[in-house]
């Protein structure tokens, strides 16, 4: 019998078919928590800067500073002191609270998109996992963002930030069925072994998304901004997150079969 030669294409078609089968009523509540972790998570980081910027100007840096006793210059440098370290340290709280947030809306997204049982374990390993996965991505940007010229940031950051959308998909997707930090390895192994299997969709589904926006954009300045518009145009961007989220699980569950 004559081997059917595989096609990347027509595999792809068909799991993407298949995963918007798996769609249901589940996607309002999803996009629902997707409109809810960022909005919280835009007020946690508005009021962080707030806070921030207040500190900042209570920071009185006296015009004749040459004219300050030794004793006034050292209570300087250790005000000085404390608001770096208040600004550093304030802005770990921050990070670990957007995990935190993330840790357990996004587990109750993802365990729905996977049809996975929402436990208390559950969220905790995800919670766990996140502190690491999250934890390494933000320690790269920073690292990135110290040592790198600032002329390249740009270009670095869409690269890191691409690189972790494309292997936090296919985490998230096996977490869900093993809920095993050892995912983690899985996860590796899989997007580097499937990369032809699991790139092309990403990029394509990337491509759609910069489009989705640069119509929405369009649509928008035809018809004239408002805030009915903008409003329409983030819960359509939601849904368009929530039923990727399903083709992504169905593409690791899938290509994981190979």
């Amino acid at each position: 019998m004559k081997k059917t030669k595989f096609s990347c294409i027509r595999w792809n078609r068909n799991v993407f078919l298949s995963a918007m089968r798996r769609i249901g009523f589940n996607i309002f509540l999803i996009v629902f928590l997707d409109a809810l972790f960022y909005f919280s998570s835009a007020f946690l980081v508005s009021f962080w800067y707030a806070g921030i910027i207040k500190k900042i100007a209570g920071f009185k840096v006296p015009a004749d500073i040459l004219s300050l006793s030794v004793s006034q210059i050292d209570e300087l440098a250790r005000e000085a002191a404390y608001l770096r370290y208040f600004i550093i340290g304030s802005f770990i709280i921050l990070i670990l609270a957007i995990i935190f947030f993330s840790s357990i809306l996004k587990g109750v997204i993802w365990a729905r998109t996977a049809k996975t049982k929402i436990t208390f374990a559950l969220i905790s390993k995800f919670l766990l996992l996140n502190l690491i996965w999250m934890g390494f991505w933000i320690a790269v940007m920073l690292l990135a963002f110290i040592f790198m010229d600032p002329a390249a940031m740009t270009g670095l950051m869409m690269v890191l930030s691409a690189l972790a959308a494309y292997f936090t998909g296919t985490l998230y997707s096996i977490f869900m069925k093993t809920q095993k930090l050892s995912s983690m390895k899985e996860c590796l192994k899989l997007n580097a072994l499937r990369v032809k299997l699991l790139a092309l969709p990403y990029a394509v589904a990337f491509a759609a998304f910069i489009a989705l926006i640069w119509a929405l954009i369009r649509v928008s300045a035809f018809a004239g901004f408002s805030h009915s518009s903008f409003a329409l145009g983030i819960v359509l961007l939601l849904f368009y997150i929530a039923a990727f989220r399903y083709y992504a699980f169905q593409l690791a569950e899938e290509a994981g079969k190979f």
